[in-house]
């Protein structure tokens, strides 16, 4: 089990699936890194053919050409290459990137829960956030 120290150092990871997104996915990841500027940004994109990939490569820490359209690949591609503690997968057309803050609080809540073995509360927490996704 970790220390309070070890879990307020913990890694999130934000996993963004895209496919032909040229038109929002430099004002979606320059605000996305404004408001997570500790997290790892990994775009994975699924054959695009409008530059989306090109218009994503300076914003992000890891970008990743899956070269098939599935969010399933996708989002394992991101997965797989992701360095973090916790796993957000978040999709550059929803609006839900402006809701950071309340995400980061039901996800300490989660960690917390983990750590103090509050199982049950965890899984109540996690519904929650995938509810609010």
């Amino acid at each position: 089990m970790g220390t309070s120290d070890d879990m307020l150092q913990m890694q999130v990871s934000i996993i963004v699936p895209v496919f032909n997104e040229a038109p929002f996915i430099r004002p979606f990841l320059e605000h996305l890194r404004e408001r997570a500027a500790e997290a790892e940004i990994i775009v994975v994109d699924g054959a695009s053919t409008d530059g989306t990939d090109e218009l994503a490569a300076g914003l992000c820490d890891q970008l990743i050409r899956s070269g098939q359209r599935s969010r399933a690949i996708q989002m394992n591609a991101g997965a797989c290459a992701a360095k973090g503690d916790i796993f957000w997968f978040l999709h550059a057309d929803a609006e839900s990137w402006k809701m950071w803050n309340f995400f980061a609080a039901l996800a300490a809540a989660a960690v917390w829960c983990i750590a103090t073995s509050e199982s049950r509360r965890a899984h109540a927490v996690m519904k929650q956030l995938d509810r609010c996704a």
